[in-house]
């Protein structure tokens, strides 16, 4: 077991139905994250990753679980493992 206050665990949920506004400021914007993984289970298209300057499209599927690798196992693996630049993007107009 781990010790008291050691580990976290934090549910965010982009469905779609909230404005993109209000979205945005659920650190839709562009970020890693500061933890050791993240996974992410998407069913809607939206979550991009960055590799160097290109924005890749992460297909959305219901039988899988995306895993973005935070600042904290950078931190843990002296950069062999860098964290993912990531972001929801806006959804398409129209």
């Amino acid at each position: 077991r781990a010790p008291e206050g050691s580990s976290s665990l934090h549910v965010i949920r982009y469905n779609g139905a909230v404005p993109w506004e209000a979205a945005q400021r659920a650190a839709n914007d562009v970020h890693h994250d500061r933890g050791l993984i993240t996974a992410v289970y998407c069913t809607q298209p939206g979550l991009q990753l960055q590799r160097g300057s290109t924005w890749w499209d992460v297909p959305a599927r219901a039988d899988c679980v995306v895993l973005l690798p935070g600042y904290c196992l950078e931190f843990a693996t002296a950069g062999a493992i860098p964290a993912c630049v990531h972001r929801v993007a806006p959804p398409a107009e129209g």
